[in-house]
């Protein structure tokens, strides 16, 4: 969920105002500890304007009196967020104590977040700085991860942009509070003490809530995926700095070359014959061609020209191994579900509803016998040995339930089933014998729970084994032997259970349903969900 319902805003609202309340007086104090820490570094620039003026020792006095203020700020912002999202309510000079040894890590990760900025400026500049407000925004829970997570490095920062790009709201926020700023400047003249006053009053004020606000947003969102580096910026980066530097050295070759009183430039072109013969006769060596004659491009006499109507006339797409591909973003009056293959083999809705899906829109099952898209087509009965199923789901009911099935009765079949503990199965029936057999993935990860999000599940059968894939990693545990699945002369498959299912009826939303009559390999599963 990108944003917050009413009803959370006021929780959020109502709990950052009581934690800003309750510790309202020790920020203020730290704020005080503070600046006087900050004095020190006032002290080292006095001695060395009043009693050095000028020279070395002044220069390597002032150097001391910023390396002085840089790490008594930090120090000091660590300590003040520290007073706030403390679990305990704790003094500030607890606060200062506590957050000492954490400096260095934090000054570490403001230097590398420093040059990584650098590294984008040719970005920022290309979009009129408003990348750089993004990765502003992005970085706002630094100060919460390091205090709390214990992340080094620049990984403090690719962890609070995923936090941030989870709840985007976030950057309203930040926008509303920045209006707030422009209109005092606006209606105070910015020369006017009165502005001044009125922004550190609001300062004092409203700081501690913001950050308070700031920490329960923080709080509130689940990060469940791994956090990778920004390798994709990172690379960006380089590649500007380099186009860049190229332009920049055109630029100046061209200046250089266009400068009729450069000496490089009446050697090229005011007198370029005398100097080259004077190069020819201390090198020793044949003057190289000067003229190639001119190349014509043949077409060798098997290329085929295509006419007019081929060329206005774009070849129809084909998928020959894809059975089905139904994206489930809408229905239409007669209730139907269609298959965006050339093959036609469209579904029949019962009792579901379209809402906004993991991509564009997708189906939401009831969770009953009345609910679910049923297929019939003679183009499923392809699918008789290997396949690969794939799917989005956000599943809401408890217990065991039927995200897919296709079956013949007494004749074969496969599908895939979450069970309670949100645990995935392959499962397939023998055509011969009618049992049947199941491969699974541990319980432990808990992959498909009630109200655990969207996950994308693929269900792949290559000789008479079936793996499981989980968002695209291989989760499968226990491996059966899915021997003879049958043939199909009549084939029925659902979506979120169905009437032969046992009522073991699917409650939650199921989208981009893909199927193949081949196995399809790890990374043209992670291509699907893309």
């Amino acid at each position: 969920m990108n944003n917050f319902n009413n009803i959370e805003l006021k929780n959020l609202l109502f709990i950052s105002f009581y934690r800003t309340k309750d510790r309202f007086l020790n920020y203020f104090l730290a704020i005080i500890l503070g600046v006087a820490l900050n004095s020190i570094s006032l002290i080292f620039a006095l001695i060395g304007l009043f009693v050095f003026k000028s020279g070395l020792i002044f220069v390597v006095l002032l150097f001391l009196s910023s390396l002085v203020s840089i790490y008594v700020t930090t120090w000091s912002l660590l300590a003040i967020t520290k007073t706030i999202i403390n679990p305990e309510k704790i003094g500030a000079i607890t606060a200062y104590k506590n957050t000492l040894p954490l400096v260095k890590g934090y000054l570490l990760f403001t230097i590398l977040s420093a040059f990584f900025y650098l590294l984008l400026t040719p970005i920022f500049a290309l979009t009129l700085f408003i990348e750089l407000f993004f990765w502003y925004v992005y970085r706002i829970y630094s100060q919460f991860i390091y205090l709390e997570k214990g992340k080094k490095g620049l990984d403090i920062l690719w962890y609070s942009k995923a936090l941030v790009e989870k709840k985007r709201i976030i950057f309203l926020y930040i926008i509303g509070f920045g209006l707030i700023d422009l209109i005092l400047e606006f209606l105070i003249p910015s020369s006017s003490n009165i502005l001044k006053i009125t922004k550190v009053a609001i300062f004092l004020i409203f700081g501690p809530f913001f950050t308070s606000f700031l920490y329960e947003i923080y709080r509130s969102i689940d990060l469940q995926e791994d956090v990778k580096p920004a390798h994709n910026w990172i690379a960006a980066g380089v590649i500007s700095w380099i186009f860049l530097l190229v332009v920049i050295l055109i630029l100046l070759l061209s200046k250089l070359l266009t400068n009729p009183f450069n000496k490089l430039y009446q050697r090229l072109f005011i007198n370029p014959k005398n100097n080259y013969e004077n190069t020819l006769s201390h090198s020793g060596i044949l003057p190289p061609f000067r003229f190639l004659p001119t190349l014509t491009p043949t077409r060798p006499s098997s290329t085929l020209i295509p006419t007019q109507s081929q060329l206005l006339t774009p070849s129809p797409i084909i998928y020959p191994e894809l059975i089905g591909y139904w994206t489930l973003d809408n229905i239409d009056h007669k209730n139907q579900i269609y298959n965006s293959t050339t093959l036609k083999n469209d579904g029949v809705a019962f009792n579901i509803t379209i809402v906004p899906g993991k991509i564009d829109q997708a189906v939401s099952f009831k969770g009953t016998n009345k609910s679910s898209v049923e297929i019939i087509d003679p183009s499923l009965r392809k699918v008789d040995n290997d396949f690969t199923i794939s799917l989005w789901a956000n599943r809401l009911n408890e217990g065991n339930t039927i995200l897919a099935w296709m079956l013949n009765y007494d004749n074969g079949g496969f599908g895939i089933i979450a069970g309670a503990k949100g645990e995935l199965y392959c499962r397939t029936k023998d055509g011969a014998t009618g049992t049947y057999v199941d491969s699974y993935t541990d319980y432990q990860g808990g992959y498909l729970l009630a109200g655990n999000g969207w996950h994308n599940i693929a269900i792949v059968r290559k000789y008479n084994q079936c793996n499981i894939y989980i968002d695209g990693k291989d989760r499968t545990m226990t491996h059966g032997f899915h021997d003879n699945l049958g043939k199909y002369p009549n084939t029925f498959f659902y979506l979120g259970g169905g009437e032969p299912t046992g009522g073991l009826m699917f409650k939650g939303e199921i989208d981009n349903v893909r199927l193949y009559n081949y196995a399809r390999t790890p990374e043209e599963i992670i291509q699907d969900m893309k």
